[in-house]
């Protein structure tokens, strides 16, 4: 998903509306979102208007450059118009018809506070879609950590800031306060000081006047105090009352505009009348509102997570409208919602979360790594990935290290140290190779997995795994202990160890030397890969579908493709995300061998379309695992509560069948990939 705000970067102290766009682009950003700052780009998917006037320094882009990125660029984006200002905050005359002039582009509108909401749309014949999203402040730099604390003895420190200079901001209140100062029994009871700018002519004479601040140096300041004060009129939603909040100060705060939605729990509210009363009450609740203010709510963080599940449900809904079932443009709609998915799963840390909904906080993260970077190379969104070095680096730490890789089986292998049970496996340092633990055949698979995602990525600068069957003896010792009557399992390990074995210096030799071995377990009546009785649908399916990839990656020729398609064609695969993308890859690895059958593979196909919609969340943008549930185990660990919602796994198994589905049937998907498993 790619966003443009509309607000120019500028350094130092310039206002709420410069450490929004700050904040909100660094939020997105970490949910994986690509953020720009004007209208060059031709793949834009939601334009963010912050203010539609030209000649103001903080303006990227206004309503008309919209118009003509729309009319002449691209046509697609929604446009959002965050509304942030008005008339009545400085007394000014036609700004209020400016922004609804501007808010005809806008599909759209978010106010800033819901007495802005009410103003604006009181004036319209229609409704229009919108929403309110309240600012916040970033609390890594605004927080009570450091801050004083009123004694109840000393004089009760107030504080203000305001970057604007305008009457309004509340001049005639700090104008009395200041007067009220040079009344030394006053003056003994409380210390004022005001950050910012002031009015042309206007003068304090009792009250400590500092220059603009910003970031840290503000916070700083603003944690020198005990209480903020805040007189400002007809405030659209502002962000001064959040930073003074932000660092644990109780807020007085006037009946006015946004405040009393933003402040009220958090402080006292007063009007002009009584404003020295209430300040005397503040004084006397300053330790119980202490500890109401240390929950203060409104952070930038939480500004960012509305704004994105915003984004996230428009996109969606927009890819929704345009048809669930109709293959044409299927796959550059999903492109736009699994792209918005990923974003959603992505967390601050870089991590990943099997789910947005109902994910136990398990740990776990190698995997889900590898499925997200997977994901994003079968849309296609692999390659524009600003990030696609850092993808690999997440999964490249996972790689164990010596002393670790000395170990047999840990020889440069991916090890997630949340999975239970991974350093007990280590500390026994068993010498044995076959057969391998349960436990230890999950982390081989893990391995397998990364190793494939890694070359997927065009990564192949580490060490190869070593802990492997590393010769044709030891390859057909390895497959000749598994159990053959259950292919699904066993093709599983058969996979990973063909796949480390393809990497090895001369494997070529090796891998000829075991052809008779494979040949021995391919059945020329149904085309499956096993021994003992013909094993159930679903066993032969998915195990043909472990054997194949691990041919693939040893360019071993599938055996009897023919029969093959005419095993998977005898029926539908059960609705689970394993099983439908088993049946697909069979048919598409065969297909590459024979055109057996072709039209009934595609309408085949055509019709396993219809059942992977049904895994859709349009809602979210990804797929489920199970029809109406998500995935709530991985290799034995609960890792969701099991909902109705999309997970990383589904998706990235069903947008893989897509791509298979998609060649099969020609259907025209740009940037889409199939990825070697």
């Amino acid at each position: 998903m790619k966003i443009a705000i509309g607000f120019n970067k500028i350094e130092g102290p310039w206002g709420g509306g410069n450490q929004f766009a700050d904040a909100l682009e660094l939020y997105l950003r970490k949910r994986g979102v690509n953020v720009v700052r004007a209208l060059t780009d031709d793949d834009i998917d939601v334009i963010l208007l912050t203010d539609p006037r030209k000649e103001m320094r903080s303006c990227a882009f206004s309503d008309a450059d919209i118009a003509d990125y729309i009319s002449r660029v691209n046509a697609s984006p929604i446009v959002v118009h965050r509304i942030n200002e008005c008339d009545e905050r400085k007394g000014t005359i036609g700004l209020n018809d400016r922004l609804m002039e501007a808010n005809r582009v806008a599909h759209h509108t978010v106010y800033v506070a819901s007495w802005l909401r009410d103003l604006f749309e009181s004036k319209r014949s229609e409704p229009k879609s919108c929403s309110v999203i309240l600012n916040g402040s970033d609390r890594r730099i605004f927080n009570p950590e450091g801050g004083v604390i009123w004694d109840g003895r000393a004089p009760l420190r107030i504080v203000t800031h305001h970057w604007g200079a305008s009457w309004l901001k509340g001049f005639d209140i700090y104008e009395q306060l200041d007067a009220r100062l040079g009344d030394p029994a006053f003056r003994r009871q409380y210390e004022f000081t005001y950050i910012g700018n002031i009015p042309d002519g206007f003068s304090f004479k009792n009250t400590r006047h500092i220059a603009p601040l910003y970031g840290l140096n503000l916070s700083a300041e603003i944690k020198r105090h005990h209480v903020y004060l805040t007189a400002s009129r007809h405030e659209p939603g502002g962000n001064h009352q959040n930073e003074g909040g932000n660092c644990g100060l109780p807020i007085l705060y006037i009946n006015s505009g946004c405040m009393p939605e933003y402040c009220e729990g958090y402080g006292i509210m007063y009007d002009p009348s009584d404003f020295f009363d209430r300040l005397e009450e503040i004084r006397t609740r300053y330790q119980i509102l202490r500890e109401k203010v240390l929950h203060y709510p409104h952070t930038s963080e939480k500004t960012g997570s509305e704004y994105f599940n915003l984004f996230k449900r428009l996109v969606l809904a927009k890819v929704a409208a345009k048809g669930r079932a109709d293959i044409t443009g299927l796959p550059e709609r999903l492109k736009k919602s699994v792209d918005v998915f990923l974003s959603s799963l992505r967390q601050g840390d870089g991590s990943i979360s099997p789910t947005a909904n109902g994910a136990n906080n398990s740990g776990l993260n190698l995997g889900f790594q590898c499925f997200a970077a997977k994901t994003l190379q079968t849309v296609g969104l692999i390659e524009g990935s600003s990030d696609k070095s850092g993808i690999a680096g997440k999964i490249l730490s996972y790689r164990a290290e010596p002393p670790v890789s000395f170990y047999p089986l840990y020889r440069f292998a991916f090890i997630d140290a949340a999975r239970p049970g991974s350093v007990w496996m280590l500390l026994k340092g068993v010498a044995r190779k076959y057969p391998i633990t349960s436990s230890e055949q999950i982390l081989v698979a893990e391995t397998k997995q990364a190793i494939a995602t890694l070359y997927g990525l065009g990564e192949t600068s580490f060490p190869v795994y070593r802990g492997c069957a590393d010769s044709a003896e030891a390859l057909t010792e390895y497959f000749n202990q598994l159990d053959w009557r259950s292919p699904w399992a066993a093709g599983g390990q058969f996979s990973a160890q063909m796949v480390f074995a393809s990497l090895l210096p001369n494997n070529q030799l090796q891998l000829r030397r075991i052809g008779s071995l494979i040949d021995s377990l391919a059945d020329p009546a149904t085309g499956g890969y096993y021994r003992g009785g013909g094993p159930e649908y679903g066993q032969l399916v998915n195990g043909a579908m472990k054997v194949l990839s691990g041919m693939d990656w040893c360019e071993i020729p599938v055996h009897y493709p023919e029969r093959l398609i005419d095993t998977v064609l005898t029926r539908q695969p059960a609705s689970e995300g394993c099983h439908l993308v088993d049946a697909v890859y069979v048919l598409y690895r065969c297909l590459q061998f024979t055109d057996h059958r072709k039209k009934d593979v595609q309408a085949y196909c055509s019709s396993m379309i219809q059942t992977i919609m049904e895994h859709y969340h349009p809602d979210e943008g990804g797929f489920s695992y199970y029809r109406g549930r998500a995935q709530q185990t991985y290799y034995g660990i609960t890792i969701t509560d099991g909902k109705d919602c999309a997970d990383i796994h589904g998706t990235v198994l069903l947008t893989w069948a897509l791509a298979m589905i998609f060649r099969i049937l020609d259907v025209d998907a740009s940037g889409w990939q199939v990825f070697k498993p």
